[in-house]
This record gives structure tokens, sequence and C-alpha cells, in this order.
């Protein structure tokens, strides 16, 4: 057997050291860039990465055009993280050799871990191309499946890499991954990777996790003791001693338990932060503190221990010994960030909000480049609500760490937060794009998998980044919001219980659990719970918070509301908290107060009124408009354009001029309705803005302020909104034309934009079907949005068809969508902006509105106030599902269909001046 065979013999059975010590002892048979190319993968395997490194340099000037030369040199490059070089080693290597295998599962590997998943598939699909039978090609497609989430096919790719190549071990690790997350053992793959790799660290780990989890406490202390023994100096080894059931049983002082890790040859600085975090989350304070300001005794000049020390210092509100620690590494190193992000962390717990930004713009002038900087400016200025320089700060971000997931979760929350919707989907499918290995990046693409509407992938990713690191309190965060949304209440519930259990003083914990109970039907407890952390908390913002949504979804509404003036008192100059407080006080029918308080909306709050526009006119507060003009201009969405829009006639009565501004699509709809108006489109506003002839200026939403400050006031509002006639008549000869004689109902099932708001406010179109199933009657689809493959669905099991026109796009042509309404004698839908089209119509409607409803659909009213007799048929608890409510509408429907037409609208309401 020559030698180069002989070498690759003992790297594919895993044995780098004897390869190595082949090629040193007989270099002289081979030539020398072929030499450097083995002993660098050698070294490579032995995680000598520096002399990988070197071997491979010397390999690539040794033969310039070898493929497999700089292939190797990539190795290195690709495990510390160095893009760049990598991306440019594994170019040469493909240009030099397309048909190399070994290049294509290289480059592979390198675009899972830079997070280039697109790229990834490309590469793994040409390797397959040219060798499908390739163990390599196998190996990289395999692991590129399992970060893909496909864990069957995964599985399948994987048992063919292990057939193809039985003496090579990480696939048998990875065949145990993939058999744990099938629900299947895997302890036999997992001791067939470490027989053939004992020194692996992610198979020996995996099997302590296993017997950790099965409580075989025998088997666990023999396999931490493996551990210990394998990998003395590892990292892997020294967690698995710290964290292990068999440590936590020694009854000794922590000092001395980590001056104890001496003999087995682990870091004990690495050890003693670990220990000291667990000490921490276990609300043992003095005890982790202590073992920090002992790590420091041993090194003074450890930037390392100072920065762990003045942490949980920050952490426990030792704000005077914890600055003193921040000043000192801030001047030791000031091109060091952490000693600005320290310093600039502990002010704004201590509200003092200037001083920290100051901080933190001192450390950008001397590190402009490091991505947590910036991260911490822009979430000081979101918690500050300034959400527009919140919103730059976060693009910088993004910026100068393009592949990282919590750059781009923060990106989309901060586009969120100032109402570009369209905008925070693209980031989010920007973001889902890179791979995370920490456990803060996978609970933030835990977050947006969960925005983006796939709870599934939501929770395999919010349990990986618990899985590797359950104390990480946004991956905790993360799991259970994920596992509630998906329904695994009772997953959510056990994790947030621990949570809560390891720490029952943090207030997030606390908020957590909270939130967990009541999602879990609890409502009950979740209250009691924070009754009695209040009085420990009494200026908790999140705690009072939390409780006024645990009243609002236990049906305490006055209860709610109490407790929102109480978070008002205590941060009144938040527009956040005035906010929360007019949505509640709008919701229960206190008008006047509830308007005033909805002026803070402005402030770019989310889900609030947007942007504060500046106009040269001053703001209309209520003064005699005789002979005066007056620019009422536009805000949020097409609904409330419409619901707001019902008191445009009033200002057309006592204005001399009215200068109406909608949106683009509104802008036609406004001007057959409003002939009187001067009527232009939002995107013209700007010589409006700046008009001095016009004597005043006002937002449509504010009008309330001044003409709705009671209910009875609600009384003036009649239909105002004017389709085509000559179109609607044509539909309607169209909808009746093959039935005549039956009633004409529209149909819509889905509301609202962001994917969880959406969810909260709508169903299937199939959930409708025991009202579609009523004889002599005619139904139309008035949804909007790419609905046709659901009515198609919907029609499979359906004796006659709901029609779908294609004609009318509501989401083009808001004149086509109100004349296709004005077509219909009753409407039935979801809350959405053709609800309020038949509202402003005065065609009749039933609007299914959700448990936890907008404020606009007035609470403990069957009706709406905005629009004289549409009717409310609402989810009555928060058990209530859309099938409970819609069995309701058929009930009604079947009596209105048997002639009972009172039924058609609500009778007039008492507290409504009509």
């Amino acid at each position: 057997m020559s030698l180069k065979a002989q070498v690759e013999n003992f790297l594919s059975l895993n044995m780098p050291a004897r390869a190595e010590a082949l090629l040193r002892q007989s270099s002289d048979q081979l030539p020398v860039s072929e030499i450097y190319t083995l002993l660098s993968r050698a070294q490579f395997m032995r995680g000598n990465l520096a002399a990988a490194r070197s071997s491979a340099r010397r390999s690539t000037r040794q033969a310039p055009v070898s493929t497999e030369a700089w292939r190797v040199r990539s190795l290195p490059e690709i495990t510390v993280g160095n893009s760049e070089s990598a991306s440019r080693f594994l170019r040469s290597a493909l240009v030099l050799d397309p048909q190399n295998v070994s290049a294509y599962a290289t480059a592979t590997t390198y675009s899972r871990s830079s997070g280039k998943i697109a790229d990834a598939k490309i590469y793994s699909r040409q390797a397959q191309l040219i060798d499908p039978g390739s163990n390599e090609a196998l190996r990289s497609r395999a692991a590129l499946l399992f970060d893909l989430g496909d864990f069957r096919s995964a599985a399948s790719i994987n048992r063919r890499a292990i057939l193809s190549a039985p003496n090579i071990g990480r696939p048998y690790f990875l065949s145990s991954i993939l058999a744990s997350r099938l629900k299947l053992e895997s302890v036999a793959d997992l001791r067939r990777a470490l027989v053939i790799q004992p020194t692996d660290d992610g198979p020996r780990m995996s099997l302590v996790e296993h017997y950790t989890r099965t409580r075989n406490t025998d088997r666990l202390a023999v396999e931490t003791r493996r551990v210990i023994l394998a990998t003395p100096n590892s990292t892997v080894g020294l967690l698995t001693l710290v964290s292990s059931p068999i440590w936590n049983k020694l009854d000794i002082a922590p000092v001395k338990q980590i001056r104890k890790l001496a003999p087995f040859g682990l870091d004990v600085h690495l050890c003693g932060r670990q220990f000291a975090t667990q000490l921490a989350a276990a609300g043992k304070q003095n005890e982790a503190i202590g073992i920090l300001r002992y790590l420091l005794s041993l090194d003074r000049k450890s930037q390392d221990a100072k920065l762990h020390l003045g942490a949980a210092y920050s952490n426990f509100g030792y704000y005077k010994e914890a600055e003193l620690i921040a000043k000192n590494v801030v001047n030791t190193d000031k091109a060091d960030p952490r000693g600005w992000l320290l310093y600039a962390d502990l002010l704004a717990k201590q509200g003092l909000y200037e001083a920290a930004e100051r901080i933190i713009k001192g450390g950008l002038q001397r590190t402009s480049k490091d991505f947590s900087l910036w991260t911490m400016y822009g979430t000081h200025l979101r918690d500050q609500e300034r959400y527009v320089k919140s919103l730059k700060i976060f693009q910088r971000a993004v910026y100068e760490a393009p592949t990282r997931p919590q750059a781009y979760e923060n990106l989309a929350h901060a586009y969120d937060l100032i109402g570009k919707e369209e905008s925070v989907a693209k980031i989010y499918s920007r973001g889902l794009q890179f791979r995370a290995k920490s456990a803060r990046g996978l609970a933030a693409l835990a977050n947006m998998s969960l925005q983006a509407g796939n709870e599934t992938q939501a929770l395999e990713r919010a349990r990986s980044a618990y899985e590797l690191d359950p104390l990480e309190e946004r991956a905790i965060d993360a799991y259970v919001k994920a596992a509630m949304e998906s329904g695994a209440f009772a997953e959510g519930l056990k994790i947030a219980r621990e949570h809560y259990e390891r720490v029952p003083d943090n207030i997030s914990a606390v908020s957590i659990y909270a939130t967990a109970l009541l999602q879990n039907g609890d409502d009950a407890a979740a209250l009691k719970l924070i009754e009695n952390k209040l009085p420990l908390h009494p200026r908790s913002l999140q705690l009072i918070r939390a409780y006024a949504n645990i009243c609002n979804w236990s049906g305490d509404r006055r209860l709610a509301l109490k407790f929102h003036r109480r978070a008002a008192r205590l941060q009144s100059d938040r527009p956040t908290t005035r906010t929360a407080l007019s949505m509640q006080l709008l919701a229960l029918g206190h008008w006047a107060e509830g308007f005033d308080a909805y002026e803070s909306g402005f402030e770019q709050v989310k889900r609030g009124r947007g942007r504060k526009r500046k106009f040269k006119q001053p703001r209309w507060h209520g003064e005699d408009l005789t002979g005066k003009s007056i620019v009422i201009h536009t805000e949020q969405g097409v609904g409330d354009e419409i619901m707001f829009a019902t008191m445009v006639p009033e200002m057309l009565k006592w204005a001399s001029k009215v200068y109406l501004e909608g949106t683009a699509r509104m802008t036609h709809l406004f001007r057959r309705s409003f002939p009187d108006a001067d009527v232009f489109s939002m995107k013209l506003g700007g010589s409006h803005e700046t008009n001095e002839q016009i004597d005043y200026h006002i937002p449509i939403g504010s009008l309330g302020r001044y003409l709705r400050r009671f209910t009875s006031l609600f009384g003036r509002n009649r239909p105002y909104l004017q389709p085509n006639p000559e179109l609607s008549q044509k539909l309607r000869a169209k909808y009746k034309s093959s039935a005549p004689d039956n009633l004409i109902v529209g149909v819509g099932w889905r509301g609202g934009s962001a994917a969880l708001r959406r969810k909260a406010r709508s169903f299937e179109a199939r959930d409708l079907l025991p009202i579609l199933k009523a004889p002599g009657v005619t139904f139309v689809c008035v949804q909007y949005g790419d609905v046709e493959q659901e009515i198609r669905d919907v029609n499979g099991d359906l004796d006659r068809d709901v029609i779908y026109d294609p004609t009318v796009d509501p989401l083009k042509d808001l004149v086509a969508s109100a004349s296709q309404i004005a077509a219909c004698d009753l409407v039935i839908s979801a809350t959405n902006a053709g609800v309020h089209t038949a509202g402003g119509l005065g065609v009749p409607c039933w609007s299914l509105v959700p448990y936890e409803s907008d404020w606009r659909w007035t609470l403990g009213r069957d009706d709406v106030v905005w629009y004289p007799g549409m009717r409310v048929f609402r989810q009555t608890t928060i058990d209530e599902t859309w099938g409970d409510v819609i069995g309701r509408v058929k009930v009604e429907f079947d009596a209105l269909l048997k002639g009972d037409h009172g039924r058609l609208r609500s009778p007039p309401a008492s507290d409504l001046d009509w």
C-alpha cells in the first residue's frame, strides 16, 4: 500500500495522530505539496488549527493549481469563522476543478455555517450530480437537510452515508440527534460514534444529556467521568462536571468547589463563571458574587473577570460597585466594547437614560463596527419610544452583522413599531435565511418564524435554543410563546414553571409564567401569582401591564382599566402607556376621556396612529368653522378611514371648504361619496401641508375628540359611501342570473395583516360550511386577497358554488369592491375592511368579532355604534371557538331564511340619538 493510501486510511479511521506520525517519518515518498495537504488535514482533525493553517498555506504555495490544497486550506478558516478567506479559497478550488465532489461538499458546509442556505442547497445539489454515492456529498447533504428541519429526509441520506463508510463517526452522531428529533431511541448510534471517535465532544455530551434526561444516575456517573478523562481541558468536560447532579450533591462552599476543579485539569475561570451563572439563576446572589470576586483575585488584570463581576453587580442592583468596575474596564481598554456596554446598561437600569446614551455614543466613536453596541443603542432608543431613530440604528446593526438573526429580528420589530408591515415581512424573510449557533440567535429565529405564521418551525427552533442554553431568558420566552401558539400548552407551561421556580423574584419570569397559566386556561392562578408579586414590585410596569392584560382575558375589563390607569400614572410621559389606556377607555365606551388619551397614539406606538405629520396650518381644536377651511388628513388602514369618515358629513356642514385626504385606494370612493369635498391622494399631500390659505388641519381619527364625546352622538352616523350604481346593478344581475329568487350573501373570513393578529381575527373558509349549505341563498366571496384556491376547496363540499368574481379586486379597486358589497342583501364576515365598507354603505352586515377585540367593536354591545344596524357576533369567552360563534350565526340565519326579517339588522339602541 502506498504512503498516501496508508495516510488516507488512517484519516478515514479517525486516527489523525498516526497519519501525522507516518507523514513525518516518510516525507520523502510524496511531493512536498501533497505532504503539506495531508499534514494539514491531520492537524485539522486533531484540533490544531494554527498548525493546520500553516501547513495548508505551504501546500498552496507549493502547488497553486491543486484543488485539494485550496479546499484543505479553507477548512480551518471555516472553523474559526473567517468567511472572507474561506470563501476565497473555496472559489479557487472550484475554479480549478469544477467536478471535485470534496470541494462542493466543503462549500456546502461553509455555506451552512455562514447562514447562506440558498448557496448551500446549490453546492449540495451539484455534489450529488457529480457523484451521488460520494460519502462526503451524502454527509453534507444530510447535515443541510437537518438544518432545514427535514429530519426524515436527513435520516434517509445519513443512513446511506453510514453504509458507504461505516468507519466514520460523525454520521452516527447525526443519526442519534435525528432519532431524538423523530422520537426514536438513539443510544446505540451514540455509542458507535464514540467507539469510532472516542474524543469527539458532541456524541459524548449527548450521551450524558440522555442519561440525565432518563434519570439513570449510575450510567450518568460513569459517562461524566469518561467526559472528564477523555477531554480533561475542554469546555465540554467542565460544563458536564458543574451541571451534573453528582456535582450538585457536594455540600461544600462554592469557592471551595471551584478550587476542587484543579485536580481535573479544568479551566477554573471558565468553570467558575458557569457555576456563578447557575447560582445566580437559582437566586443565590451572594454566592455567585463570591465566586466572581475570587476569580478576579486570581488575576487582577483580567478584563473578562472584571466584566463578569461588574455584570453580576449590575444585575443584582449594586450599581456603585458595577460603575467602578465599568469605568476601570473602559479606561484600561477603550477599544473593548464590553466595558461600554456594561456601563451604559447599568446607567439605563437606574433610569439615567441621557447618560446611558452618551456612554453608548462614546463607545461607538471608538468601536464603530461593534454589533452589540449598535444593538444596545437601537434598543435604548426603542425603549425611549424614539422609534424612527431606533430604526436607523438597527439598520446599521444589520449592516455590521448581516448574518446575525438577532439583527433582523430587531429591525423587523422597529419597522412594526412604525406600522410598516410590508417591510416587516420582507425583513423576517431575509432573517430566516440565516443559521444561528447561539441560544439568542435561535430564539430570534423562533420569534421570526412565529411572526411569519410558521408555528411548527418556531417551536422546533425555540426547543433548540432552550436545549443549547436552558438559562437564557430569551430562549425560555421564545420557547413558551412558540409552544403556546402551537397548541403545546402543557410543554410551554412546564418550561415557564421551571423558570419561575428557579428565579421566583425575577419580574420577567413571573410575567412569562403568568401568561402561560392564562393561555393554559388557569386565569385565576395567573391573577393570584401577579397579585402576590405586585407588593414586592409596586412600580413594575411589566407586572402592571401583565395584570391588566390577564384581567382583560379573564373578562374583568373594568379592573383592567384600573391597572392601565395605574401604569399611566407611573409613566405619564410614555405614549405606550397612554395609548394602552386610551384603547381600554374607548373599548368600554368612555369616549371623552378615551379620545383625549388617543392623541398619544401619534408618538409612533406599535399599532398606534403612525408618524405625527407637520402642517403649516394650526391644529383644529373645535373652533367655529364658519367661513373657514380645513384639511382632514388620513391615518392608519382602509377600515379606519371608512369608520372615521362617518364624521366627515358633519364637517362639510360646518366648514366652508373641506380638503379630504385619502390613501391611493380610497381616493376614488371618497370622491364619489363626498362630492362637496376636495378629495386628494395621500401621495400628493405635500402641497396641502404647506398651503397657508387653508385655515386648519386635523387627523381624521381625532375628529372623535370633538364630535363623538358621548355615546348618544354616534346616533348622527348615517350610511355615506356611494358605489358605482351601474356596476352594482350589473353585478347583482349576474349573481342572480341562475337563481333570481335567491338571497345574495357576501362572505369573508380573514382580517388583519401581521400573522399573529390575522390569526386572532380570522378563521378558515371551510368553517363557514354550516352556513354555506343553507338553501335559497347565493353566496358571493367578498374576501380580499388570493383566495381562489380556498373557494375551490370549499365548493368541493357544496351542491352549488360560492361565487368567486375575479373582476373585483378589493386590493386594487375599492369602488368595484364597494359596488360588489352593495349588490348583496347581507354580508357575513370576520372583521376587515369589507365589514367597514358594508357599514359605510348601509348594507346589513353580521360581523364576527374575536374575544380579544379591537376597541372599535365596543365591549358589551351586540351592535356597532359607528354603523347603524350592524350586528356583532363575538366570542364571549377565551375558550369559545369560531365554530361556536358560527353556530350562533347559523341559528340567526336560519330564522332569517324562515321569514323573520327583524333578524337582519340590530334594532336601534336606546342610548343612541337616532
